[in-house]
């Protein structure tokens, strides 16, 4: 899954803005079409429609995206490998069906398209922000495992 995961991450960077001609994107879009797929529909729906927002830690320089999500006040927090979605969860990091989801997918290609927004913050805030981010989201996806058939983890 590392593989995939590196070479998803190599199509988008062949995206920038500066790569010259469309040779290159259809190349990159027939790569990310035979990677994910699921995903990618879902990704270009989010860069012409919704925020990415990455969060920067003022003196650490740590940082991690918010992804807007469908519903009003509903953000998924993204870093490398990891995003704080159920489908990451389920066809990421459980069932391997993909190397990424729709919001980690859409965070690689806007920042290879330049059209990621930056916020930065105090590094105590910061970690406030990304604490709060990941953990609401994995709250609920323990409570639909706790609420299926057998209560057990895919």
């Amino acid at each position: 899954m590392a593989e995939s995961l590196e070479l998803l991450q190599l199509a988008c960077s062949a995206m920038r803005r500066e790569t010259p001609g469309p040779a290159a994107w259809c190349d990159s879009w027939l790569t990310l079409q035979c990677l994910c797929p699921d995903a990618l529909t879902g990704a270009a729906e989010i860069l012409d429609t919704k925020a990415i927002t990455k969060v920067v830690a003022r003196q650490s320089r740590r940082s991690y995206h918010l992804v807007e999500g469908m519903q009003r006040n509903k953000n998924y927090a993204c870093v490398p490998g990891f995003c704080s979605c159920m489908s990451w969860c389920m066809t990421v990091a459980t069932k391997h069906e993909s190397p990424a989801c729709k919001h980690e997918l859409a965070v690689m290609l806007a920042e290879a398209l330049q059209t990621v927004q930056v916020t930065e913050v105090d590094d105590a805030d910061w970690a406030a922000q990304f604490s709060h981010a990941i953990t609401l989201p994995m709250l609920e996806y323990d409570s639909a495992i706790a609420a299926s058939p057998g209560g057990t983890r895919p």
